[in-house]
């Protein structure tokens, strides 16, 4: 029997980085130190209400649990001081609902290519192109975000 989207466990995705950086562990001893952590810190019990689950990068993790449990599954996986044979501590970056959120503060901003200002309908923007990226446009003491889409002929760099 399949269940309804709407009775589908929630999750939370952790991403930690490993320090010393440059680190490549197995993933399956980052999901035995982060196991064995949350069971030391919190009990069986607690461990298998988190449901800790461990995906493994050259230098950082993304570790799945349910949802409301991400502290604690933060608390304990501040604890691990030893992954295998290797002496690292894992250090959280961001939690997210979405792997694609997750995913996407993964890696470094692509490299800024050029910074101008740029009058667009009488106001003056920040613009700002990344490598691989679309251009952002930033007003200085904007209170809310507003949709901008314009060609070339529209700016007028400054």
């Amino acid at each position: 029997m399949s269940q309804l989207p709407s009775q589908r466990e929630r999750r939370r995705y952790v991403l930690v980085r490993f320090v010393p950086e440059g680190i490549s562990l197995d993933p399956r001893e980052v999901y035995a130190a982060v196991a064995e952590a949350c069971t030391s810190l919190w009990g069986d019990t607690v461990s298998s209400e988190i449901s800790p689950s461990v995906m493994a990068w050259e230098g950082q993790a993304i570790v799945r649990c349910r949802r409301g449990t991400e502290d604690r599954l933060i608390t304990a996986i501040s604890t691990i001081t030893r992954v295998g044979d290797e002496r690292v501590a894992l250090r959280t970056i961001t939690t997210s609902g979405t792997l694609h959120a997750i995913r996407s503060r993964m890696y470094p901003r692509p490299e800024l290519l050029w910074e101008r200002k740029v009058g667009i309908g009488g106001r003056i923007f920040l613009a700002r192109a990344y490598s691989g990226q679309k251009v952002d446009l930033i007003e200085k003491g904007i209170k809310g975000q507003e949709m901008l889409f314009f060609a070339t002929e529209d700016g007028e760099v400054r």
